[in-house]
């Protein structure tokens, strides 16, 4: 009994301190200004309520049911802590209805109405089908029946017989074109189902008020289910007068609300871009010499590439015929030091060298070979001619 009493007394306290901190709260916010964005949407609502001295749980309705959870804001005065935010799917309220989703659904309703009443009339057909076929034949020799009177029932069963196939066909005719306009009705009423309008959703806010009164609060998210793309518009009067040009922009929205007389805004930026300052890297520029890279490319084209590198020419050996193909000959290459060209302190073939404009040139200074050889070494024996 003892324990009874302290369970109780246990959950009057935590009434008693869930009463004093103001309990739940549910307000409906209402849209007042929308920013939408080549991808998603700025939306910001505006809810006004009563609050207590103490800790309050706000419940704020009618906002879009689906959000960047990370973009959510909430703003009031200095004497409002906003201690936490958690966000869900309002599921269990009555689905919210557009006018077209209510007029396509009373549409289907009453097609629906008309292919029950053209069923029951082919059940019916079929049914005195049955009555008819089953009645058709005249058993016994001795029926009583004369030639006339048999042609009489001849030509009522093929009469009547014709009537009920022809009715029996329109009715089905009937029933499938019912069918498909029922198919048609259902494909509109799944389009327009995808503008997301069945379920709102709500903010749930836990609150820490310093003074009670009464406290407006302002709520901007960003949610992914707006866009808008622009298009343009060119009209001329005749071929003499000017085209005009006007840009329109056409926009887009699956939020769960309703669009109605709000402050519109239309932007270019995009909310998803973060505010930190982005990292440049460093380019370093030098100079390239246009006969250098040259030289160094058409190197690369005129290599062999089953030749090594250290592989000289005088190393190659040469062979050859005779008329009695019996003999072979090897010949050596020259070894004959060619003249070194240094153009602006840059080494360069003969050939290249060849190619430069006279006009070009400022100075020209021929090195001999002991003085080359002691600057630029062993291969500049032959000779260095300085431009």
């Amino acid at each position: 009994m003892k324990k009874i009493l302290s369970l109780f007394a246990c959950l009057y306290c935590t009434v008693y301190a869930f009463a004093n901190d103001g309990g739940s709260l549910t307000v409906k916010a209402s849209l007042s200004n929308v920013t939408v964005f080549r991808v998603g949407a700025e939306m910001n609502h505006l809810a006004k309520t009563e609050l207590i001295k103490g800790n309050n749980e706000l419940i704020i309705e009618n906002i879009s049911n689906t959000m960047d959870a990370n973009s959510i804001q909430v703003n009031c005065n200095g004497n409002v802590t906003v201690m936490g935010v958690e966000f869900s799917a309002d599921h269990l309220q009555n689905e919210i209805k557009t006018p077209v989703i209510k007029m396509l659904e009373d549409s289907f309703e009453v097609v629906n109405a008309n292919l029950e009443k053209v069923k029951t009339n082919i059940s019916v057909i079929n049914d005195l089908l049955t009555v008819l076929k089953a009645n058709k034949e005249i058993k016994g020799s001795q029926t009583g029946l004369s030639v006339a009177e048999l042609v009489k029932l001849m030509e009522y069963y093929k009469s009547k017989s014709f009537e009920l196939q022809n009715e029996l066909t329109l009715l089905n005719q009937q029933e499938k074109k019912i069918n498909e306009l029922l198919g048609k009705l259902k494909k509109q009423v799944a389009e327009e189902q995808k503008k997301n309008t069945k379920s709102t959703g709500k903010l749930i806010l836990q609150l820490n008020c310093a003074v009670a009164g009464k406290y407006d609060f302002n709520i901007s998210y960003i949610t992914p289910n707006a866009y808008w793309t622009p298009f343009y518009d060119l009209r001329a009067e005749s071929i003499t007068s000017p085209l005009k040009l006007i840009y329109r922009a056409k926009i887009f929205q699956t939020t769960g609300i309703d669009w109605k007389q709000i402050k519109l805004s239309l932007s270019t930026s995009s909310p998803s871009q973060t505010g930190n300052a982005p990292l440049f890297k460093t380019w370093f520029l030098s100079y390239i010499n246009p006969i250098n890279y040259y030289n160094k490319s058409l190197g690369m084209q005129n290599t062999i590439q089953s030749f090594s590198n250290s592989l000289s020419l005088d190393e190659v050996v040469v062979v050859g015929y005779g008329a009695s193909m019996e003999s072979t000959v090897e010949a050596p290459a020259a070894s004959i030091t060619p003249q070194l060209y240094i153009v602006n302190g840059i080494e360069m073939q003969e050939s290249e060298f060849r190619k430069i404009r006279s006009g070009a040139i400022k100075t020209i200074e021929k090195l001999k070979s002991n003085q080359a050889t002691a600057i630029y070494g062993a291969r500049a024996a032959g000779g260095v001619t300085l431009v």
